[in-house]
């Protein structure tokens, strides 16, 4: 089976990791934007029900995007630990 080439493992860990650190930089500039309309709206300034909605939703779903990244770095830590030399097979 394809998935079991080493050629093909390598090149999906590439461009998976190229993906996540794609959403990293989608989600800061998301965070920056939800924290504006939060500051903004902190400020007495008016913020749209349309834009209080959206930074809700960021600020509540960031948390669980930025977990997903961090367990992301910890399998690619020990895949490669695994891999190394003297690691567990």
């Amino acid at each position: 089976m394809w998935l079991r080439q080493e050629g093909v493992k390598a090149e999906l860990r590439a461009r998976s990791g190229a993906v996540m650190i794609g959403a990293q930089a989608r989600l800061g500039m998301l965070l920056d934007d939800a924290l504006d309309a939060v500051a903004d709206g902190l400020a007495g300034e008016r913020v749209s029900m349309g834009r209080r909605w959206a930074a809700g939703t960021v600020l509540r779903h960031a948390v669980r995007i930025l977990e997903l990244l961090r367990l992301d770095e910890r399998v690619t830590v020990l895949e490669q630990q695994r891999t190394a030399p003297g690691g567990t097979p």
